[in-house]
């Protein structure tokens, strides 16, 4: 993996790297230990852009058209129908004050609120909702350069809540935000987080609820790691899958609680992985994500659906690492190959 350009990112992959369970091979937890004994330069002096009704710079937008790399955008509270194009990487994109500042309604190039081109992006504290599109896929966030971090922050009422494209060195990192009411599958279905083929997806401390079709979580990353967070269609969501790895890859699962409604349209599945990525006659071999194992832990299945499910449908040929899971509600624990017990039936 090449050095991340600026410190923020490997910051972060430092605090919230997990140690490697059983089935993650020495590679990942390798490049972990390669990265806690490296130092980390202090970051240069930033310059400070202000945003806000009363301000020079009125919307972000007209601070995203004269923002240079390494700006600090701070942004007042307020709904600002407004959208923007960050093209300057390693920016810190921060939202002031109660309530947090709120985009809404207007999307930029047809494709989301906030379209970041740079790389190496933070954004902190900030508002999301209303991204339609005519392709019927507009996000709050689309990430098309790499890396980013996104902390504190609600997406609700989008078709995505975040996008990225596909950097196979980008990493895509959510922390303690919500994600509510996502989702559309008019065309293209739309999902809470959809990542494309990055090397790593974290998302940790966070609430999925009420998906409108779509995936809560769908990962195409190497790497995937989805820790502590609730997942819940609730009496009214309409999710296809609380989490899809479509193509495979490392992942490691746990200490989340994740619950199907009564009201989701794929109710067969719950958790999907590798269904892209088995070869079909007639059709080249399919790209796949390698893996280094697939851990689940600790984390409580609910299926609130009246037909039951398959909590978890492994595809891939690489089996399953199950530790300390509870499954409840009607349907089969696991389907593919799996190491370890499934866990607990209530």
């Amino acid at each position: 993996m090449r050095p991340i350009a600026s410190s923020y990112v490997f910051v972060i992959l430092l605090a919230f790297a997990v140690p490697a369970g059983p089935a993650l091979a020495a590679g990942v937890a390798d490049e972990y230990r390669v990265a806690q004994k490296s130092k980390v330069e202090k970051p240069r002096q930033r310059r400070v852009l202000r945003v806000g009704p009363g301000r020079a710079l009125r919307t972000p937008s007209a601070a995203a058209r004269v923002a240079r790399n390494g700006d600090h955008v701070r942004i007042d509270s307020g709904t600002y129908r407004d959208c923007a194009v960050w093209r300057a990487s390693n920016l810190i994109l921060e939202g002031l004050g109660k309530p947090r500042p709120h985009m809404t309604s207007v999307i930029c190039d047809d494709q989301a609120i906030w379209l970041i081109r740079g790389d190496d992006v933070r954004v902190i504290n900030i508002e999301f909702s209303r991204a339609h599109s005519s392709y019927f896929n507009g996000a709050g966030i689309k990430m098309v350069g790499s890396n980013l971090l996104v902390r504190k922050s609600v997406f609700h009422d989008n078709e995505n809540g975040i996008l990225t494209a596909g950097r196979p060195r980008s990493h895509i990192i959510v922390i303690n935000s919500r994600f509510l009411r996502n989702g559309s599958c008019v065309m293209a279905c739309g999902h809470g987080i959809y990542a494309g083929t990055v090397y790593r997806l974290v998302v940790r401390n966070s609430i999925f609820f009420g998906q409108k079709q779509g995936h809560h979580i769908k990962s195409r990353a190497r790497l995937t790691q989805i820790l502590s967070n609730r997942i819940s269609d609730g009496r009214e969501g309409t999710a296809s899958m609380s989490i899809n790895l479509p193509i495979g890859g490392t992942a490691d699962i746990s200490y989340n609680h994740i619950e199907q409604g009564p009201k989701a349209e794929n109710y067969r599945v719950m958790i999907s992985i590798g269904e892209e990525a088995i070869a079909r006659k007639g059709r080249p071999a399919p790209f796949r994500q390698p893996s280094r194992g697939l851990v689940f832990k600790n984390n409580v299945f609910v299926n609130n659906h009246p037909k039951g499910a398959i909590f978890i449908r492994n595809l891939t040929k690489t089996p399953l690492t199950m530790r300390g899971n509870r499954f409840i509600g009607k349907g089969v624990r696991v389907s593919g190959p799996v190491v370890g017990r499934a866990g607990a039936t209530k």
